[in-house]
Parts: C-alpha cells; structure tokens; sequence
C-alpha cells in the first residue's frame, strides 16, 4: 500500500520481540586528534639493524634529501628517493661520531673518536680534507652556513675549533667550556651556540671567538636545536628540555616530558614542531605554540638519534642497540588533492549526505504502511522461541565478549541461566568454562561470570572429574579467582598506605626558607 495523502499510518508494534541489548561500555581511551592521525600517517618502512649504535641522523638540504647517519666506524647514506642505501663510507679507523651534509649536498664531513674530522666529496667518496687538533674525540662537527668552505668542530677536550677547507688549516679555536662539549648549532647572522657536560650553553661570536652569552642549563647539556626565528634554541637535559632567549639567555619554558634522558632533538620539516628522543624510548612530539605534547611514539630501544625530512614525509630514528627505524608518510598528489573523495560509510558526510536536498514543487511522498519484519540475529531467533541452550551456544561460537556476556545477563534477568547450561556435554560445556576463565578478571565482565561460575559448578560439581577437560579448566579457574582476591587484599593495602601518605602530608606545616 502507499499513500500520498498527509495521513500516515503506523503499525502497532507492542507485541513484537524485543531484540537483545548488547552491553554498552564507556572507551577506554580518548579518541584520536588530527595530530596523532597525523603522525599515525607515518608507517614503517624500514627497521635495519647495524653492528653498533646509531651515532647521528642527518638529511642533506637538496632534493631528494639523502639521509646519512653513522654507525661504528661507518657511514652509511640512504637515496631520499626510496630510503635504499646507496653509498658507503668507511675510511675510518675508530668510531665516527657525527655527520653533517654541506648546504648544496655536494660534501660531507664526519667527526671520529679518534679527534679526526675528515671531509667528503660524495660524487667520488673520495677524502678532500682530514682535519687533526683535537686533543680528545670529536662529537659534532658542523657546516658553516655563513662560509660553505668552513668546518666548525666540538670536541671532549672542551674545544670548538673552525677549519678552512681550501687552506686544510684551523682559523680559529673557541675556549671556554670545562667538560664535554656534545651540542653545536649555528644562527643565521654566524654567532655558534654549543651545550656542554659543565651545565653551560654559551653564545660564541663567529669573528672574535668570544663567548658573549652563558646560560646555566642546570645539569649535562646531550642535545641542543634552534627554534624558528633564530632567537631560541632548545636544549635537551636530564629528562626535559629547556627553552633559552639567546638574546637575554631567560628561560623560556622547561618541559619535564621525560623520565630518562634526553639524547636527541630536531624540528620537523615545517618548523612547527619538536621531536624530542629520549633513553626511556619515547619520541615526544612538542608543539612550539603551545609547548606542550601532542604526540607520542615508543620504540623497543633506547633512542639516540633522530632526523626529519625537510619535505617532512621521513622520520629516521637512531637507537641504541644499532637499529635504525625508518618511517614514510606518502603525500597525495595535486590532483588526488582537487579531487573531492566521495563519502564513505562511517562518515559524518556519509551519514549526511542529501541533507540538502530541496524537493521539486510535483514530486510526492511516498509512505510505505505495511508493517515491516524485522530480521532477527541466530541468538535473537533463539531467545524468541525460549531455546536458552541455543542461544548460548550460537554467541560462543563468535568470539564476542560483549555478546556473549549480553546473553549471559539476559539469561540471568529471565531466570534461564541454569536452564542454559544444565545438559551439556564436554564439547559444549567447554566454551562457557573458558569464557568465564578468560573474563572473570576483567571488571566489565566480572559480575556474570562469577554468577555463571556458580550455576555451572553447583549443577555439574559431581561429574567434573570424569571428564579431563573440564577438571582442567575448573583447577585454572580455582587458581585465577585466589590470584584475582589476593591482588584485591594488596590494592587495599596500597589504597591504605596512599592515603596515610596523603593525610600526613596534608598535617605536615609548610616550612618556609
């Protein structure tokens, strides 16, 4: 029948079956922002393992952004391209601890422990220069942005020292620090920043060598960076970071986002955000707006390098056991981009979609009155003929928690549940045992199985012994509910011992210095 009349009639559906509601739980977790999907984006593409840890990640400026990193007494460089590798450099006698792309990607200079800083042409991976004049191992070596044929160097010895590649000579050799020196970046106008083990950061003039700025870090200085601007470097120490003013030397913010130390710092390839590494094994991906955390990504070693692609579609990851972890994010194209994606299930705009639709003035409603039948799932079909044992079985057989405890309680409420599980056999009385062994820890479910634990052990108490896989099942059982009360005894211990805490803190007189 249809109508195009206003009138529409409704069906009484008073006596129809009620299908079963599935259990509700509140999430567990938050749901994911633009920022973590964001990051999410990035997949794993690569995990190569070295012979030693990953001493240093850097990308050259120049598309396709090679990425060189240094491991042991190697260096190795992966085509931006596609991450293969496709260059080795291994002229070295002892461990290279740093590696740095000159701005036209033509040259590349690598600092070793054995106080050498030695400098590459990578279209022949021949040795142009080899710098000697540290007193102790060199850790950072760096391009001079101001004077590409220049090489400033730091080392252990305390020393940063500036080298002339044409010459082969050192020009100038910056004293000041008392301890290691394991930080070195470079301002647009030349002034040298280093961070050292002696707490310090300091401002160094290019032309006169001097130190012009000193700011206390408050413990050993692992890894610094310059922020955008070029008037705020961050500096990474013990388990946070601090953010300086290089032209006050005020700190600007200090984040404790960590809880070992940090090892690495670097910005993405937009400038808007902080990726700061850590031995705890965290990524921590800062926002330099707002200066607080908006993503985070573990990894199964303690991290010690990390590199963005200027592009910002690679993420390169050093740790300590030697494993380099490479990640990609594919970029759409311009025309993928000016093609609007048809909406897709799941969706607010598939869900919305003809919400603006305007009827022509001739066009009618068409109103279907036939009652409609509602097309029941196996276990509704069951429950509606009162064929308790069915439905039960037919939810166990999906592998669904929720249901299955759905129909558990439905069974409870109509006072089936013993009806359901008396007159089974090994065979299908082993799904409901399991079930309840598997859940009875887990607060959402714990209610009803702890009742059906009882139904089936009062119904089938005298024969469990005879069949080895129920007698099984029913021990583990035994032995999960006493592990699950005792952890329920310690936690109102700790509960007791927290509070106590609390309250004599709370009872204590604030002392005043």
């Amino acid at each position: 029948m249809a109508s195009t009349t206003g009138d529409t009639f409704h069906h009484d559906d008073s006596t129809q079956f009620r299908k079963l509601p599935v259990m509700q739980f509140p999430t567990s977790h938050s749901r994911p922002t633009s920022e973590n999907r964001y990051w999410a984006a990035f997949k794993q593409q690569s995990s190569i393992q070295h012979v030693a840890a990953i001493g240093s990640i850097t990308f050259s400026e120049v598309a396709p952004h090679d990425l060189a990193i240094c491991s042991s007494a190697r260096v190795q460089i992966y085509a931006g391209s596609n991450q293969a590798p496709s260059k080795t450099l291994s002229r070295f006698k002892d461990v290279v601890h740093c590696v740095a792309f000159r701005q036209d990607g033509g040259l590349l200079a690598a600092s070793t422990a054995d106080r050498i800083v030695k400098v590459f042409d990578l279209a022949t991976k021949s040795v142009l220069r080899m710098f000697k004049g540290h007193n102790d191992a060199v850790r950072v070596v760096r391009f001079d942005n101001q004077n590409p044929a220049r090489v400033m160097s730091a080392s252990d010895d305390g020393t940063m020292r500036l080298w002339d590649i044409p010459s082969s000579s050192c020009v100038k050799v910056l004293r000041g620090h008392t301890d290691f020196i394991r930080g070195l970046v470079q301002t647009k106008d030349g002034k040298w920043i280093s961070a050292s083990y002696d707490h310090s950061v300091r401002v160094w003039d290019a032309a006169s060598g001097e130190c012009i700025l000193q700011m206390d870090q408050g413990a050993p200085c692992d890894a610094i960076v310059l922020l955008p601007g070029h008037n705020r470097v961050a500096v990474g120490a013990h388990n946070g970071l601090r953010v300086f003013s290089i032209e006050t030397g005020e700190v600007v913010a200090h984040l404790e986002i960590h809880q070992m130390a940090v090892t690495a710092l670097c910005l993405d390839g937009t400038g808007t955000r902080l990726l700061s590494g850590s031995l705890d094994h965290h990524l921590k991906i800062v926002d330099l707006e707002s200066m607080t955390v908006t993503h985070s990504v573990k990894f199964n070693a303690a991290i010690v390098a990390v590199g963005v692609s200027p592009c910002n579609t690679v993420v390169a990851v050093g740790m300590a056991d030697g494993t380099l972890s490479i990640r990609t994010r594919s970029v759409p194209t311009d025309e993928a981009k000016s093609v609007a994606a048809s909406p897709h299930g799941g969706t607010h705009r598939f869900f919305m979609r003809g919400s603006s639709y305007v009827p022509a003035p001739d066009e009618y409603r068409v109103v279907d009155t036939a009652p409609r039948r509602t097309k029941l799932k196996p276990h509704d079909v069951f429950l509606k003929k009162f064929q308790f044992s069915d439905a039960l079985t037919s939810v166990l057989s999906t592998s669904n928690p929720v249901l299955v405890a759905s129909v558990l309680d439905e069974l409870s409420a109509r006072d089936a549940l013993r009806t359901a599980l008396s007159g089974r056999d090994d065979e299908s009385l082993e799904p409901v045992v399991r079930f309840v062994l598997e859940r009875i820890g887990e607060p959402r479910f714990t209610a009803i199985a702890a009742e059906c634990a009882t139904c089936i052990l009062d119904i089938y108490a005298d024969a469990v012994a005879l069949s080895p896989v129920i007698d099984a099942l029913i021990r583990k059982l035994d032995r999960r509910v006493r592990d699950e009360v005792a952890l329920c005894h310690n936690m109102n211990r700790l509960s007791g011992i927290v509070d106590l805490v609390i309250n004599c803190a709370h009872t204590l007189p604030m002392q005043t210095t």
